[in-house]
């Protein structure tokens, strides 16, 4: 798809130029919205019909099983399959994470961070609010390339998706937004993945 044909698709599902903090009740009516809310929905009775279980264990057998996490919530309007194989070194945590978007036949790979020294002084206190929050690492080493790349494989011959190109990931798409990011700050990543990179020890 090109950067053109995206946008076209997000527009399926965003409403433009209704900014969902300033008019909400016109935003949560528009047929964009519903289509989006139908379609989270849609893949919500898929996932708890099991549809997705094979997938699920494909991914889980090229890692840690122990460490596998499937962090997203479709009835919370995630536009994607969120999995990680979340560790921990030494303070920090580390997540091998795969997004499959359910809006466009795409998929992202990445490793988040995020450091927890704080939480971890005593006495040790795992909701203590921290200075660090989760982080899209900047680098990645070899060994974790190849653990992306094997969820990529899997994504790839499970459903036939691409890697969404990296350049548009972090792009602004002006005229649309949802409940948790301003009219402004809205990128492709959120149109078809997230709404923020997260993680979940």
């Amino acid at each position: 798809m090109t950067k053109e044909e995206f946008i076209a698709t997000a527009y399926q599902y965003y409403p433009r130029n209704i900014d969902h903090f300033l008019d909400i009740e016109l935003y949560m009516i528009s047929p964009e919205f519903t289509k989006l809310i139908n379609l989270c929905d849609l893949m919500d009775k898929k996932e708890e019909e099991g549809v997705f279980k094979d997938f699920y264990d494909k991914i889980k057998s090229v890692n840690n099983p122990d460490n596998f996490r499937m962090i997203h919530r479709f009835h919370g309007n995630d536009r994607c399959h969120n999995l990680h194989f979340v560790e921990r070194r030494g303070t920090i945590h580390h997540a091998f994470c795969l997004n499959v978007s359910i809006v466009v036949p795409y998929y992202t790979t990445y490793v988040i961070e995020w450091d927890i020294k704080e939480k971890l002084q005593e006495p040790a206190d795992p909701f203590r609010m921290t200075s660090d929050y989760p982080k899209k690492a900047l680098t990645v080493s070899k060994e974790d390339q190849e653990i992306l790349y094997k969820m990529a494989k899997v994504a790839e011959s499970n459903f036939g998706y691409k890697p969404f190109p990296e350049d548009l990931l972090n792009e602004m798409i002006p005229d649309i937004n949802i409940e948790t990011i301003k009219m402004g700050e809205f990128t492709f990543f959120n149109a078809f993945f997230l709404d923020d990179y997260h993680i979940f020890p």
